[in-house]
């Protein structure tokens, strides 16, 4: 995710929450805005592919 969408998360088994991740901001809020874009765009491409019936194409 660092080197495709520029935002770094910490897996969550580092903290004992997996499956989730963890993030650290000290950031505007427009700046936050679009690191909360980049992150579902990420995912979004990840996860589409494996499932079209809850992500299905327009």
């Amino acid at each position: 995710m660092l080197e495709e969408a520029h935002v770094a998360l910490v897996p969550g088994a580092a903290f004992g929450v997996s499956p989730y991740v963890r993030l650290s901001y000290a950031a505007s809020e427009a700046a936050l805005f679009e690191a909360c874009t980049r992150i579902q765009a990420f995912c979004s491409r990840l996860v589409a592919p494996y499932c079209k019936t809850c992500y299905p194409q327009s």
